[in-house]
Protein backbone atom coordinates (compact mmCIF):
# COMPACT_ATOMS: atom_id res chain seq x y z
CA UNK A 1 0.00 0.00 0.00
CA UNK A 2 2.62 2.45 0.44
CA UNK A 3 4.60 1.76 -2.71
CA UNK A 4 1.00 2.57 -4.44
CA UNK A 5 0.33 5.43 -2.47
CA UNK A 6 4.02 7.21 -3.40
CA UNK A 7 3.35 6.07 -7.19
CA UNK A 8 -0.27 7.66 -6.98
CA UNK A 9 1.39 11.11 -5.59
CA UNK A 10 4.14 10.69 -8.25
CA UNK A 11 2.33 10.77 -11.44
CA UNK A 12 0.68 14.02 -10.18
CA UNK A 13 1.40 17.25 -12.46
CA UNK A 14 2.88 19.16 -9.30
CA UNK A 15 5.91 17.83 -7.81
CA UNK A 16 6.12 16.29 -4.53
CA UNK A 17 8.94 15.62 -2.33
CA UNK A 18 7.73 12.21 -0.14
CA UNK A 19 8.51 11.56 3.36
CA UNK A 20 7.52 8.99 5.52
CA UNK A 21 6.57 8.78 9.13
CA UNK A 22 6.85 5.17 10.37
CA UNK A 23 4.68 4.31 13.55
CA UNK A 24 7.37 1.63 14.81
CA UNK A 25 6.80 -0.75 12.02
CA UNK A 26 8.32 -4.60 12.83
CA UNK A 27 6.92 -6.28 9.99
CA UNK A 28 10.21 -7.25 7.72
CA UNK A 29 9.08 -6.53 4.34
CA UNK A 30 8.06 -3.49 5.74
CA UNK A 31 11.29 -2.62 6.93
CA UNK A 32 12.43 -3.89 3.99
CA UNK A 33 10.48 -1.48 1.93
CA UNK A 34 11.42 1.64 4.28
CA UNK A 35 15.35 0.91 3.19
CA UNK A 36 14.47 0.45 -0.31
CA UNK A 37 12.75 4.22 0.17
CA UNK A 38 15.62 5.16 1.92
CA UNK A 39 17.83 3.73 -0.71
CA UNK A 40 16.16 6.23 -3.19
CA UNK A 41 16.64 9.23 -1.46
CA UNK A 42 13.05 9.47 0.21
CA UNK A 43 13.45 10.41 3.38
CA UNK A 44 11.95 8.50 6.69
CA UNK A 45 11.29 9.59 9.65
CA UNK A 46 11.14 6.24 12.38
CA UNK A 47 9.02 6.89 15.47
CA UNK A 48 7.84 4.50 17.95
CA UNK A 49 4.49 2.27 17.94
CA UNK A 50 1.59 4.50 18.97
CA UNK A 51 -1.48 3.33 21.26
CA UNK A 52 -3.91 5.32 21.00
CA UNK A 53 -5.43 7.21 17.80
CA UNK A 54 -4.90 10.63 19.33
CA UNK A 55 -1.22 9.77 18.80
CA UNK A 56 -1.41 10.24 15.39
CA UNK A 57 -1.60 13.78 15.71
CA UNK A 58 2.48 13.00 16.80
CA UNK A 59 3.08 13.14 12.63
CA UNK A 60 3.35 16.84 13.12
CA UNK A 61 6.71 16.65 14.67
CA UNK A 62 7.86 15.17 11.13
CA UNK A 63 6.12 18.07 9.63
CA UNK A 64 8.34 20.42 11.93
CA UNK A 65 11.37 18.75 11.42
CA UNK A 66 11.01 18.61 7.44
CA UNK A 67 10.42 22.28 7.58
CA UNK A 68 12.99 23.55 10.33
CA UNK A 69 14.96 22.55 7.49
CA UNK A 70 13.99 24.77 5.39
CA UNK A 71 13.89 28.41 4.80
CA UNK A 72 10.47 29.12 4.77
CA UNK A 73 6.89 26.66 5.19
CA UNK A 74 5.12 25.48 2.03
CA UNK A 75 1.67 23.75 1.57
CA UNK A 76 1.79 20.10 2.15
CA UNK A 77 0.10 17.02 2.04
CA UNK A 78 -0.39 14.65 5.44
CA UNK A 79 -2.20 11.28 4.05
CA UNK A 80 -2.38 7.62 5.48
CA UNK A 81 -0.40 4.90 3.34
CA UNK A 82 -3.61 3.39 2.31
CA UNK A 83 -4.96 6.42 0.11
CA UNK A 84 -4.05 5.78 -3.54
CA UNK A 85 -4.38 8.99 -6.04
CA UNK A 86 -4.05 6.85 -8.98
CA UNK A 87 -7.39 7.21 -10.17
CA UNK A 88 -7.47 10.78 -9.93
CA UNK A 89 -6.74 13.42 -12.58
CA UNK A 90 -3.22 14.52 -12.42
CA UNK A 91 -3.88 17.93 -11.94
CA UNK A 92 -5.75 17.14 -8.35
CA UNK A 93 -2.93 18.71 -6.26
CA UNK A 94 -3.58 22.36 -7.79
CA UNK A 95 -6.99 21.85 -7.83
CA UNK A 96 -6.97 21.26 -3.95
CA UNK A 97 -4.28 24.23 -4.00
CA UNK A 98 -6.82 26.22 -5.56
CA UNK A 99 -9.54 25.01 -3.30
CA UNK A 100 -7.38 26.21 -0.69
CA UNK A 101 -7.03 29.49 -1.52
CA UNK A 102 -10.70 30.01 -2.58
CA UNK A 103 -12.20 28.67 0.44
CA UNK A 104 -10.30 30.74 3.25
CA UNK A 105 -12.92 29.06 5.78
CA UNK A 106 -11.27 25.62 5.50
CA UNK A 107 -8.16 24.49 6.95
CA UNK A 108 -7.68 21.83 4.19
CA UNK A 109 -8.54 19.97 1.34
CA UNK A 110 -8.35 16.39 -0.05
CA UNK A 111 -10.70 13.70 -2.14
CA UNK A 112 -13.41 11.89 -1.60
CA UNK A 113 -12.74 8.20 -1.03
CA UNK A 114 -14.30 6.22 -4.05
CA UNK A 115 -17.04 3.73 -3.07
CA UNK A 116 -18.51 2.61 -6.39
CA UNK A 117 -15.92 -0.03 -6.97
CA UNK A 118 -15.52 -1.45 -3.41
CA UNK A 119 -16.19 -5.02 -3.66
CA UNK A 120 -19.41 -6.58 -2.21
CA UNK A 121 -16.98 -9.12 -0.59
CA UNK A 122 -14.80 -6.86 1.67
CA UNK A 123 -15.69 -8.25 4.66
CA UNK A 124 -16.56 -5.09 6.03
CA UNK A 125 -18.61 -3.61 2.87
CA UNK A 126 -21.74 -2.90 4.45
CA UNK A 127 -20.86 -0.81 7.44
CA UNK A 128 -17.81 1.33 4.96
CA UNK A 129 -21.04 2.07 3.06
CA UNK A 130 -23.14 2.26 6.05
CA UNK A 131 -20.59 5.01 7.61
CA UNK A 132 -19.34 7.11 4.48
CA UNK A 133 -22.76 7.31 2.75
CA UNK A 134 -24.23 8.48 5.98
CA UNK A 135 -20.95 11.28 6.67
CA UNK A 136 -20.35 12.36 2.99
CA UNK A 137 -22.16 10.28 0.14
CA UNK A 138 -25.80 11.63 1.04
CA UNK A 139 -25.17 14.96 1.34
CA UNK A 140 -25.66 17.37 -2.27
CA UNK A 141 -22.11 18.43 -3.57
CA UNK A 142 -21.17 21.86 -4.95
CA UNK A 143 -20.25 22.31 -8.07
CA UNK A 144 -18.52 25.28 -8.75
CA UNK A 145 -16.39 26.78 -11.69
CA UNK A 146 -12.69 28.27 -10.95
CA UNK A 147 -10.15 29.18 -13.08
CA UNK A 148 -8.98 25.39 -13.82
CA UNK A 149 -13.04 24.61 -14.92
CA UNK A 150 -15.61 23.01 -12.50
CA UNK A 151 -15.02 21.38 -9.28
CA UNK A 152 -17.16 19.45 -7.15
CA UNK A 153 -17.03 19.39 -3.57
CA UNK A 154 -18.07 18.96 -0.31
CA UNK A 155 -17.28 21.04 3.44
CA UNK A 156 -16.50 18.08 5.94
CA UNK A 157 -13.64 17.26 8.60
CA UNK A 158 -10.81 15.21 7.33
CA UNK A 159 -8.80 13.44 9.88
CA UNK A 160 -5.71 11.60 8.55
CA UNK A 161 -6.72 11.02 5.43
CA UNK A 162 -4.66 12.29 2.41
CA UNK A 163 -5.06 16.54 2.77
CA UNK A 164 -3.28 19.77 1.58
CA UNK A 165 -2.43 21.55 4.66
CA UNK A 166 -1.75 25.14 4.94
CA UNK A 167 1.98 26.37 5.01
CA UNK A 168 2.66 27.07 8.37
CA UNK A 169 -0.07 25.72 9.95
CA UNK A 170 0.87 22.42 12.55
CA UNK A 171 -1.15 19.53 11.36
CA UNK A 172 -3.58 17.74 13.51
CA UNK A 173 -6.14 15.28 13.19
CA UNK A 174 -10.25 16.42 11.94
CA UNK A 175 -9.51 19.79 10.39
CA UNK A 176 -11.86 21.82 8.75
CA UNK A 177 -12.02 20.87 5.14
CA UNK A 178 -12.95 20.51 1.45
CA UNK A 179 -13.34 16.98 -0.05
CA UNK A 180 -13.01 16.96 -3.65
CA UNK A 181 -15.71 14.79 -6.06
CA UNK A 182 -14.73 12.85 -9.50
CA UNK A 183 -12.62 13.38 -11.61
CA UNK A 184 -10.16 14.28 -8.37
CA UNK A 185 -11.04 11.50 -5.73
CA UNK A 186 -8.95 8.69 -4.19
CA UNK A 187 -9.11 4.66 -3.92
CA UNK A 188 -8.51 3.60 -0.05
CA UNK A 189 -7.12 0.52 -0.72
CA UNK A 190 -8.06 -1.17 2.56
CA UNK A 191 -11.35 -1.60 1.21
CA UNK A 192 -10.18 -3.37 -1.82
CA UNK A 193 -8.84 -6.37 0.36
CA UNK A 194 -10.99 -9.82 1.18
CA UNK A 195 -8.17 -11.53 3.04
CA UNK A 196 -6.47 -11.86 6.34
CA UNK A 197 -2.90 -10.85 6.23
CA UNK A 198 -0.37 -9.45 9.55
CA UNK A 199 -1.67 -5.87 10.03
CA UNK A 200 -5.17 -7.47 10.27
CA UNK A 201 -3.86 -9.57 12.90
CA UNK A 202 -1.83 -7.30 14.62
CA UNK A 203 -3.31 -3.55 14.56
CA UNK A 204 -4.97 -2.27 16.91
CA UNK A 205 -8.88 -1.57 16.46
CA UNK A 206 -8.09 1.90 18.55
CA UNK A 207 -6.46 3.19 15.88
CA UNK A 208 -7.24 0.85 12.73
CA UNK A 209 -10.62 1.40 11.80
CA UNK A 210 -11.07 -0.97 8.25
CA UNK A 211 -8.59 -3.45 8.41
CA UNK A 212 -8.05 -5.22 11.83
CA UNK A 213 -9.78 -8.47 13.11
CA UNK A 214 -11.45 -7.04 16.52
CA UNK A 215 -13.24 -4.58 13.96
CA UNK A 216 -14.75 -7.26 11.20
CA UNK A 217 -15.94 -9.29 13.94
CA UNK A 218 -17.90 -6.66 14.94
CA UNK A 219 -18.99 -4.68 11.94
CA UNK A 220 -19.26 -7.97 9.45
CA UNK A 221 -22.16 -8.89 9.93
CA UNK A 222 -24.12 -5.05 9.73
CA UNK A 223 -26.96 -4.87 7.28
CA UNK A 224 -26.68 -2.61 4.41
CA UNK A 225 -28.72 0.56 5.03
CA UNK A 226 -28.67 2.49 2.03
CA UNK A 227 -29.79 1.69 -1.52
CA UNK A 228 -28.59 5.10 -3.50
CA UNK A 229 -25.97 8.07 -2.93
CA UNK A 230 -25.70 11.31 -4.34
CA UNK A 231 -22.11 10.87 -7.39
CA UNK A 232 -20.87 13.75 -9.47
CA UNK A 233 -20.03 12.66 -13.50
CA UNK A 234 -19.38 14.41 -16.71
CA UNK A 235 -22.15 14.88 -18.87
CA UNK A 236 -22.27 14.68 -22.80
CA UNK A 237 -21.59 18.10 -22.73
CA UNK A 238 -18.68 18.01 -20.95
CA UNK A 239 -19.76 19.76 -17.86
CA UNK A 240 -19.99 18.40 -14.22
CA UNK A 241 -23.44 16.71 -12.79
CA UNK A 242 -25.17 15.43 -9.46
CA UNK A 243 -26.89 12.21 -9.90
CA UNK A 244 -27.97 9.33 -7.42
CA UNK A 245 -25.83 6.65 -7.80
CA UNK A 246 -27.76 3.03 -6.67
CA UNK A 247 -25.92 0.69 -4.14
CA UNK A 248 -26.24 -2.93 -5.65
CA UNK A 249 -26.17 -6.15 -2.82
CA UNK A 250 -24.99 -8.95 -3.74
CA UNK A 251 -23.31 -8.63 -6.65
CA UNK A 252 -19.42 -8.87 -6.99
CA UNK A 253 -19.39 -5.20 -6.33
CA UNK A 254 -21.24 -1.96 -5.66
CA UNK A 255 -22.40 -0.74 -9.46
CA UNK A 256 -23.20 2.89 -9.76
CA UNK A 257 -25.76 3.69 -12.04
CA UNK A 258 -27.96 6.80 -13.12
CA UNK A 259 -31.06 6.83 -11.59
CA UNK A 260 -34.14 7.65 -14.13
CA UNK A 261 -36.71 7.77 -11.25
CA UNK A 262 -35.22 11.15 -9.61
Amino acid sequence: MLRRAIAGIRRMSQPTDIVVHDNGSTDPETLQILDELEGIGVRVFRMSAIISADELNLVDRTVQAYFAERAQPVRYVVSDCDVDLSVADPLALQIYDLLLDKLKHVECVGPMLRISDIPSNYPLYNWVMNRHIKLLWSKLPTIERTSMGEVAFQLARIDTTFALHRAGEPFRRLKTGARVYEPFEALHLDWYKTGDDIYTETSSSLISHWDNKVVRSTYQAEALEYDRYYAVRKNDNGSLEVYQATVKSGDSQLNAQRDHNG
